[in-house]
């Protein structure tokens, strides 16, 4: 859980819509549909630490802390904590955010 955290993160910086397609559908409404989650991470230019991972396997979450630039507004913080769904194929996707 921790590792795809990891990966997500990643893959929504560098590839937005490869990272939208790690959310469920629902999600991926709830996010604003491909133009607005777009428009956030298209803006994020580097993430520069991803800390704190933890998971929680029975409620399905997984937890961080990273640090990112945005561009036209710096460096910031954030901590998430992500609601995933597990796949019949052995993966996850992210069902949302608590």
């Amino acid at each position: 859980m921790t590792s795809f955290a990891e990966t997500y993160v990643r893959t929504a910086v560098d590839d937005p819509a490869a990272g939208y397609r790690m959310l469920t559908p629902a999600y991926q409404r709830a996010s604003g549909g491909i133009e607005g989650y777009r428009s956030f991470w298209s803006r994020v230019v580097a993430v520069k630490s991803l800390e704190d991972l933890r998971a929680d396997p029975a409620a399905l979450t997984v937890s961080y802390r990273y640090d990112y630039v945005l561009r036209g507004a710096g460096r910031r913080t954030e901590d998430v904590r992500l609601r995933l769904e597990y796949r019949r194929d052995g993966s996850f996707r992210i069902s949302g955010a608590v």
